[in-house]
């Protein structure tokens, strides 16, 4: 009965990576005659298909499909979450369910047991980013006994600090959740966005990786989106970067070309700040020194050619990986206010040089 139930459940229910990974355990059977459905919500936590012909069946966590006379499956789906993402299959009685609540007359039929493939780089990843004193935070709908699990199997600091975020009142303390654990389960999509607000609030730069709907308004508001090629069209147009191949061996590769980039661009704004400085004290230098100004502007285009726009050109293509510190123009303003005041130094000593000799 169970095998049956999924695979016209497959047929009639909108495909996501659960029902994929079921249709091809048991396949699929398109149900003859009038059916309705309630497509899954990480909100709610299950979804439901009812048949014209009298079945009808619900698939979703146990903890929210289980009642209270199947407490014996239910401590078994607690004992298999260590290893295991595990679902409920039910059947049940009555009209057809609504999206509001689950029907009444329901009785456990089987528990399902999945598991996803680590990918071979993950623990590399981890460790790279953690190796960069980047902070990882685990935030899924599933629940966190098994994302604690197989957090800690890929090695992220910190994963067995794990929390049921549908046990908590609306108006909980964000900001205090987000510093303690790093593992958050049973998370709904508005909760997924308030913890990426909480940690951007206390001053932390955050990218968010997703790719389902229910993770667009977490990437929506987090500094950097990433998604996967194989998640939804919503992910994916959302997102700041799509993954092609849908793993995240292209992180690394993505951070450096971004610290270059950013790195080369500080040191270029550098260049065409200290030839800003010093032409602002020459103007105003020169306003009190009864000499000509001591350049014309065939001199300030050999001057530009050679100080900002030659350098700049090489800068740009300088390999530079180095981690990323401090405030941008900052950093800038440091290397050029010295080589500035130098500059300017510099020309007013010929100046008086040219004076004390005579020499134009």
């Amino acid at each position: 009965r169970v095998r049956g139930a999924l695979r016209r459940m497959c047929a009639v229910l909108d495909q996501n990576q659960t029902l994929k990974a079921l249709e091809d355990e048991y396949g699929r059977v398109q149900p003859e005659g009038a059916f309705s459905t309630v497509p899954f919500s990480s909100k709610r936590k299950w979804c439901a298909a009812y048949f014209g012909d009298g079945d009808a069946y619900i698939l979703g966590a146990p903890e929210i499909v289980l009642t209270p006379e199947d407490a014996g499956l239910a401590e078994q789906a607690a004992a298999l979450a260590k290893n295991y993402r595990v679902l409920c299959v039910s059947a049940f009685t009555g009209p057809a369910p609504t999206k509001d609540a689950l029907p009444v007359r329901r009785k456990a039929l089987a528990l399902l047991c999945l598991r996803d493939g680590i990918r071979a780089d993950a623990a590399e990843m981890v460790a790279y980013f953690q190796n960069e004193e980047v902070t990882l935070k685990v935030i899924s709908g599933d629940n966190p006994v098994t994302v604690s699990s197989i957090a800690q199997q890929v090695g992220i600091h910190g994963a067995e600090r794990y929390i049921d975020m549908s046990a908590l009142p609306e108006d909980c303390d964000y900001a205090s959740l987000s510093e303690r654990y790093a593992v958050f389960g049973r998370t709904s999509p508005q909760q997924k966005e308030l913890l990426v607000r909480a940690l951007r609030a206390q001053g932390h730069t955050v990218a968010m990786t997703g790719d389902g709907v229910n993770d667009v308004l977490a990437m929506k508001e987090a500094d950097c989106s990433v998604a996967v090629n194989e998640g939804t069209d919503a992910a994916r147009n959302i997102a700041d970067i799509v993954l092609l191949d849908s793993g995240y061996s292209a992180m690394p590769g993505i951070v450096g070309e971004g610290r270059s980039a950013i790195n080369n661009l500080q040191l270029s704004a550098s260049l065409f700040l200290v030839k800003t400085i010093y032409s602002i004290l020459l103007t105003i230098a020169f306003m009190f020194i009864t000499k000509p100004y001591p350049f014309i502007p065939i001199h300030l285009t050999i001057i530009s050619a050679t100080s900002t726009a030659l350098p700049s050109l090489i800068l740009s293509l300088r390999p530079d990986q180095r981690r990323i510190r401090g405030n941008f123009l900052k950093n800038a303003l440091v290397k050029a206010f010295p080589t500035g005041f130098t500059v300017f130094g510099g020309i007013l000593i010929a100046q008086l040089l040219g004076h004390l000799t005579g020499l134009n």
